[in-house]
């Protein structure tokens, strides 16, 4: 009967060690998930500005002022798939060099993150 009472005090010690390592897991785990998300919509972000700028570049230039898409010395906004979203362009050099700056914003945890593309475009 003595050995009866270790065999007892080991199931414990086994399924109380085995319950720390799960739970130690399962913690590893819902931080990478979080982590996954974030990614994902830091990538949504940056191929949605990526897209502003193809959009923008792949037309004429007096077409997008015209239209009011890119305004040089303004900002044009929007939102598209829960990114809200701006284009804000200025003249590097008059009439020839256009300096455009797309920015997405979205909220992570409560607080606005930033992704922020610049390219230059020779307009001419």
């Amino acid at each position: 009967m003595k050995n009866a009472g270790f065999v007892l005090v080991d199931v414990l010690i086994a399924l109380f060690l085995w319950a720390t390592g799960f739970f130690a897991l399962y913690g590893l785990t819902e931080g990478a998930i979080q982590n996954s998300r974030e990614a994902l919509v830091m990538t949504e972000a940056a191929n949605l500005a990526q897209n502003l700028l193809e959009q923008l570049s792949a037309r004429p230039w007096t077409q997008n002022f015209t239209e009011g898409k890119c305004l040089p010395g303004s900002e044009v906004k929007g939102s598209e798939q829960g990114l809200q979203w701006s284009v804000k362009s200025e003249w590097e050099l008059e009439n020839v060099l256009l300096k455009v700056t797309t920015q997405v914003t979205w909220l992570k945890k409560g607080y606005p993150s930033t992704y922020t593309l610049t390219t230059l475009y020779c307009v001419q």
